[in-house]
């Protein structure tokens, strides 16, 4: 064969590069989140498929709500992408998570925010965990709720997020921790004896 030649491009097999990025939220607690903010930005949309948008609003007692979208092209060419939800409480705080690819890396990981629904810059991305694959505990104090980020990184480029919120008293995590002090100031009273 003449290098000169040119290639028949049915002997080669098309690359295609998918990317899958979701986030569901599931509400056990008692109380109904109305949305305060949803947002999908991304460069080329003719790339996109499967893009499924959260309900309104996230209902109690296991209600669920979902944010997902399925990038496929035949580049590795980097293309910023955001899907962000944020949900607001009856007392007016909010919480919410953004699932973030980079233009120059394309390798997904998500950001969080929570604020009291007063802060003039509401809804302000941060980057809490070092790893993709690493859950986050939004602190129970500032919010009300126990919500836990659970994430399972498929490959490098896909990234489900599964986001719960749980009521404080009956939050397993609340009573863990709960526990695990009584058992601390028992120890320690005994330790003083």
């Amino acid at each position: 064969m003449d290098i000169d030649q040119p290639q028949n491009p049915e002997d080669h097999p098309r690359f295609q590069f998918t990317q899958k990025l979701s986030q569901k939220w599931t509400n056990n607690s008692r109380t109904e989140f109305t949305l305060s903010e949803s947002k999908m930005s991304v460069l080329f949309i003719s790339h996109f498929e499967g893009i499924q948008t959260t309900k309104h609003p996230l209902l109690p007692f296991s209600g669920q709500s979902m944010l997902s979208w399925i990038d496929k092209r035949d580049t590795f060419e980097g293309v910023e992408q955001n899907g962000g939800v944020i949900w607001k409480g009856p007392d007016g705080n909010r919480f919410g998570v953004n699932i973030h690819v980079p233009k120059d890396m394309g390798v997904p990981y998500y950001q969080v925010m929570a604020d009291d629904g007063a802060s003039p810059l509401g809804g302000r991305w941060l980057r809490l965990v070092r790893e993709p694959s690493m859950s986050y505990y939004f602190d129970p104090e500032i919010i009300g709720f126990v919500v836990v980020v659970t994430p399972t990184v498929e490959n490098t480029w896909s990234l489900a997020l599964d986001i719960t919120i749980e009521d404080m008293p009956s939050a397993p995590v609340a009573k863990a921790i709960s526990i695990r002090k009584k058992k601390e100031t028992v120890q320690g009273e005994g330790e003083q004896a």
